[in-house]
């Protein structure tokens, strides 16, 4: 597959290995800096809502 993908594109295997790693790469961090965000902005809510809910 990896072959026939490079010789289609006329890109060295490097070059296209290298560059599906940098994509892998970069959608992991943003996946788990999303994560983190999303984690934080609920917890915000959270504590929002304990602070203005009546007793």
């Amino acid at each position: 597959m990896l072959t026939k993908f490079c010789h289609r594109s006329k890109r060295k295997r490097s070059e296209v290995v290298r560059d599906a790693l940098r994509r892998q790469l970069s959608l992991m961090m943003f996946e788990q800096l999303r994560h983190k965000v999303i984690s934080l902005a609920e917890a915000r809510v959270f504590s929002q809502t304990r602070l203005y809910s009546k007793p």
